[in-house]
C-alpha cells in the first residue's frame, strides 16, 4: 500500500512519471491490485494512450471482485468514455451524483463535460472536486482554472492557477501563460 500511496501523492501533484513508477511497483507486489491498475489506466488516459488505458480497464473489470462497488462503477464509466464519449459522460455523471465525495469521478466528469462543451456542468463538477475536503484538491483547482480560461474569465483563471500552484500542483504541460 505504501507504493500506491506514494503514487497517489505524485499523481495528484502532477508528477505522472513518479506516479506511474509507484503504481507499477504496487502492481509488482500484488498483480491483482485493481485500484492501482485503475490508476495506471488514468495515467495512460492523461497521456493520450487510450489503447493502453482500455487494456488496463478491461483487465480490472475482469476481476470486479477485487473492487468496491464505487470503484467498479468508476472503472465502467471510464471505459465507457473510451468506447462512446457521450454515453460515457452520462455514466460519469451518474457515478458523480451517487458519490459526490469521490473526487476522481468529479474531476473526470468535469473534464469530459468540458470536452463536450457542457461548460456549466463541467464547472460545477470541477468546483466539487476542488473543495477543501479533497486531500488532493490541487488538480481540481487546476481544472477550475482551465475552465475559467476556456470561458475567457482571465482574472479568475489566473487566481486559480496561482492557487493550484500554492496547493502543490506542478504539472505544466498544458498551462497557458499570461502575457
Amino acid at each position: 500500500l505504501k507504493a500506491y500511496g506514494l503514487g497517489q501523492k505524485a499523481y495528484f501533484t502532477g508528477d505522472m512519471r513518479d506516479a506511474l513508477g509507484q503504481y507499477r511497483q504496487a502492481l509488482d507486489l500484488d498483480p491483482n491490485f485493481a485500484t492501482a491498475r485503475i490508476a495506471v489506466a488514468m495515467i495512460h488516459l492523461n497521456a493520450g494512450e487510450n489503447s493502453l488505458a482500455l487494456k488496463d480497464l478491461q483487465s480490472v473489470l475482469e476481476r470486479r471482485d477485487r473492487l468496491i462497488s464505487r470503484d467498479a462503477l468508476y472503472a465502467d464509466a471510464r471505459l465507457a468514455v473510451l468506447v462512446d464519449p457521450r454515453s460515457g459522460l452520462e455514466k460519469l455523471k451518474l457515478v458523480a451524483n451517487l458519490y459526490p465525495e469521490f473526487f476522481p469521478v468529479q474531476g473526470a466528469y468535469a473534464y469530459y463535460a468540458w470536452t463536450q462543451m457542457r461548460y456549466a456542468e463541467a464547472m460545477e463538477a470541477a468546483k466539487r472536486n476542488a473543495t477543501a475536503n479533497n486531500p488532493h484538491a490541487a488538480a481540481g483547482i487546476e481544472l477550475v482554472a482551465i475552465l475559467y480560461l476556456a470561458n475567457e474569465q482571465y482574472y479568475d483563471a489566473e487566481r486559480e492557477f496561482s492557487a493550484a500552484r500554492q496547493a502543490g500542483f506542478s504539472r505544466n504541460d498544458f498551462i497557458a501563460s499570461f502575457a
